[in-house]
Order: structure tokens, then C-alpha cells, then sequence
């Protein structure tokens, strides 16, 4: 009986030696486990501070893109309103400068009709010169 007891004795300490490795494989697998999961977790930290950074990034290259988009707009609307104004200069100097035509070919004409006055004014003098040399030779051969 005590051979049969100790026989089942050293059988319950092989058991009990399998079950402690198979603990012991298990504490190993466990903390290998845990240490995935802390690399996946600093890994998935990482990741999140990497979209962050981007997010970040992305959010400061559409500021950027609004603020130039808006000087163009500016300056385009600053482009259109000075060459509205320069329109309203040119078409004003044309104005200037159809009146001052205008005024131009009026002057020419008064000069023109002024030329013709005057030429017949010469004309009347030149006969009213002829015409007092004419009585002067008649009165002077009176006078002989």
C-alpha cells in the first residue's frame, strides 16, 4: 500500500510538474502578449499623433490656401476698379478731345470766313483806291 502511495505520489508530482510548466508557458505567452499589446498601443499613439500632426498641417496649408485665394480676389477687385477708372479717364479725355476737335474746325472756319472778309475787304479798298486815283488824274487834268 505505502508502494502504491508512493507510486501515486510521484505521478501527482509529474502532473503537478506539467502544470506548472504549462503555467509557466502561460505566464511567458501572457507577458509576450502584454508586451504586443503595449508596442501596438505605443504604435497606435504614434499613429495618432502622426494624423494630428497632419490634420494640423493640412488645416495650415487651407488657411494658407483661403488668405491667397482672397488677396487674388482683393487684388483682382482692386485690378477691375482701377481700370474702370481708367476707362472713365479715357472716355473723358475723348470727350476732351472731340470738343476741342470741334472747337478746332469752328476756329478754321471762322478763320476761314475771316481770310474771306478780309480779302474782300482789300478788294473793296483796292477800288476804292482806284477809284480816287481815277477822280485825282481826272481833277489834275481839269486842273491843266
Amino acid at each position: 500500500a505505502a508502494a502504491a502511495a508512493r507510486a501515486e505520489l510521484a505521478s501527482a508530482k509529474a502532473e503537478l510538474d506539467v502544470v506548472r510548466r504549462q503555467v509557466a508557458d502561460a505566464t511567458d505567452e501572457a507577458e509576450s502578449v502584454r508586451a504586443q499589446l503595449a508596442s501596438a498601443k505605443a504604435d497606435a499613439q504614434a499613429a495618432r499623433n502622426e494624423v494630428s500632426r497632419a490634420t494640423e498641417s493640412a488645416t495650415l496649408l487651407q488657411q494658407q490656401l483661403d488668405r491667397e485665394s482672397e488677396l487674388r480676389s482683393t487684388d483682382r477687385d482692386e485690378a477691375d476698379a482701377e481700370l474702370a477708372a481708367l476707362r472713365e479717364q479715357l472716355a473723358a479725355q475723348r470727350a476732351e478731345l472731340e470738343q476741342a476737335q470741334d472747337e478746332l474746325a469752328e476756329a478754321r472756319l471762322q478763320l476761314g470766313l475771316a481770310e474771306k472778309d478780309r480779302a474782300g475787304d482789300a478788294a473793296d479798298l483796292r477800288e476804292q483806291l482806284r477809284v480816287c486815283e481815277a477822280r485825282a488824274q481826272d481833277a489834275e487834268a481839269r486842273a491843266a
